[in-house]
């Protein structure tokens, strides 16, 4: 509905028809409809009630809407994971390989099979089995293929490269920049951005903090110091009395001493 608000009077209509005849529309098919592109994203039937070459269309349509996105946000995962793990290699320390395999390598092997599926010629298979088709990789020569290729390796961390930082930095980033695009790619760098200012923020507070917990405790150990231990004398012994003795004289007469 928030992607229908602007949408033309007549596409509102049409939503409503289609609606109104059973089917339904996703968030992405409306943001379609509704954009400068919606004449071909006309909400029609299930694409998997439509026959003829239509039918097909329709499907490839609708399987190209839902799978696209969750393509990006594969390799948007990816990008972050590294851009994370490469937090040790900054500070000199070698990126711990099974902890970033463990985060990515799924990642990794579910965007290369999508694309595949979703963009790669098929083609009969070479070794028998006719029936059989396989994806036909682009070349080698061509972004797709170099893409396909380099995805092929990251998708077992057995084949993945040392030193591993600098792979990561000169390789593998550059081509998920590429395979994202400059808007998707930015959002990734934006957000990898702010994790890190977050992450010198609080480094910053907790130095603060022990700062101020080392001068609290100085000043107790002072005031400890300072104080008097218990038991000891707090004020000098009284001075000897002024008044003067007196003795007894020969003749029992009392005389000051």
């Amino acid at each position: 509905m928030y992607a229908l608000a602007s949408a033309d009077s007549d596409k509102v209509e049409a939503v409503l028809s289609h609606y109104e005849a059973g089917g339904t529309m996703t968030v992405v098919e409306a943001k379609a409809f509704v954009g400068d592109g919606g004449a071909d994203a006309a909400p029609t039937a299930e694409a998997v009630d439509i026959g003829g070459p239509e039918g097909v269309r329709a499907m490839v349509k609708a399987k190209l809407s839902t799978t696209l996105p969750e393509v990006m946000n594969h390799m948007q995962r990816i990008l972050a994971a590294i851009l994370e793990a490469l937090d040790e290699h900054h500070r000199g320390v070698r990126v711990k390989k099974g902890v970033l395999a463990d985060r990515i390598v799924n990642e990794v092997r579910l965007t290369r099979s999508k694309i595949e599926n979703l963009a790669f010629t098929a083609s009969p298979n070479p070794h028998g089995l006719e029936w059989k088709v396989f994806p036909d990789t682009p070349s080698g020569e061509t972004g797709w293929g170099r893409f396909s290729s380099l995805f092929y390796t990251m998708g077992d961390k057995d084949y993945w490269k040392d030193p591993l930082g600098d792979w990561l930095i000169d390789e593998v980033i550059p081509a998920l920049e590429w395979g994202l695009g400059a808007k998707l790619a930015g959002a990734v760098r934006a957000a990898d951005a702010k994790r890190l200012d977050e992450i010198a923020a609080a480094e910053t507070k907790a130095k603060a903090e022990r700062r101020k917990a080392a001068r609290a405790e100085r000043v107790s150990a002072g005031r400890k110091a300072k104080a008097p231990r218990r038991g000891a004398k707090t004020s000098a012994a009284p001075e000897a009395s002024a008044v003067p003795t007196q003795t007894v004289g020969p003749k029992g007469r009392k005389k000051a001493a």
